[in-house]
């Protein structure tokens, strides 16, 4: 496959491949790809506060998206930093308002002017599924493409992104909560035995870090990829917000348990849909990060959504504002 589609060749590679920067020299690029860091400290010891860059030349239609190697390994940000800049990104744009179309060839026989139906029919049976909102994600070994399009339908886009390494996840251990489980806790506060016992599989109490006398929170993600709020309520510390998220980046591992009505992390947005039994009450959005309330009785559940790669990354559940 990656054979017969030349740039897929270049995803995953370091920033100073030498077919890397024969690549970006080919598009007029001169510039090397570079974390970002708070310009507040000196340069050495300033936190990462961007482990990606960008770097385009929209006249010729093309867009290289790099990110530092641990932080697309999923590693903490103690480690960001100290490897190379991967390029895991391509974009080749195509009657899009803001770029000039690139000249190239598409990958897998898509065609400028094509239309959703025809793309679907060209990706469907080359790849392992697609999901799709307003973009269609289609994943392969190793790899996932994307198109984008118009209001009319007709391509704007396609995004060649490389499929961050699985990892390895916590134990699949029996015991601990499901988020119906942890949706019961709730508004209960943190000195009743409920959350004592609801709690205990995830190290509570001695996983509390108190932020302050009104906050206080248990942040898991780095070993079971959960993270608890607990906020003062009617002069009672209570537990007020739960997440749980599929996404490795940032160091954080892939909650282990279950999720409700057959949810799983990294599925469509047609399945989030069957799975909830009804579009959602609110939705934002920001920097492909689709973020989609279902209010119920007792608490909001929320779904933090890729809509660049079409995926589940988080479900929160937490108490509503008064």
């Amino acid at each position: 496959m990656r054979a017969r589609e030349p740039m897929l060749g270049y995803l995953g590679l370091p920033q100073d491949d030498r077919a890397v920067v024969a690549l970006l020299r080919q598009f007029l690029i001169t510039r090397m790809p570079s974390v970002e860091r708070d310009s507040f400290d000196e340069p050495d010891d300033s936190e990462i506060t961007n482990p990606q860059d960008w770097l385009a030349n929209l006249t010729r239609g093309i867009e290289f998206g790099f990110e530092d190697e641990a932080s697309f390994n999923g590693e903490p940000p103690d480690l960001w930093g100290l490897g190379p800049m991967l390029l895991t990104q391509i974009y080749l744009y195509s009657s899009h308002p803001e770029a000039a179309s690139y000249l190239g060839a598409l990958p897998f026989g898509i065609d400028h002017g094509d239309d959703r139906e025809t793309i679907r029919a060209k990706l469907d049976p080359l790849a392992k599924e697609r999901r799709s909102r307003e973009l269609d994600t289609w994943a392969f070994d190793g790899f996932m493409v994307t198109c984008g399009y118009l209001d009319g339908g007709i391509l704007s886009f396609v995004v060649l992104l490389c499929q961050p390494p699985a990892g390895e996840g916590p134990d699949q251990a029996e015991n601990y909560p499901s988020l119906r489980q942890l949706g019961a806790l709730l508004g209960v506060p943190v000195d009743d035995p409920k959350t004592r016992q609801g709690l205990h599989s995830l190290g509570y109490p001695h996983r509390l870090q108190w932020i302050d006398e009104s906050s206080s929170i248990m942040d898991l993600r780095e070993d079971l990829g959960a993270y608890l709020e607990f906020e003062r309520v009617d002069d009672e510390m209570v537990l007020a917000l739960v997440q749980l998220t599929g996404d490795r980046r940032y160091g954080s591992a892939v909650w282990p348990g279950d999720l409700p009505g057959g949810l799983r992390f990294g599925c469509g947005w047609s399945e989030v849909l069957a799975c909830a039994g009804s579009p959602p009450d609110s939705e934002s959005e920001d920097d492909f990060t689709l973020f989609a309330d279902w209010p119920g009785e007792r608490f909001v559940t929320r779904i933090e959504y890729s809509t660049m790669t079409n995926g589940v990354l988080a479900v929160e559940i937490y108490l509503p504002a008064d």
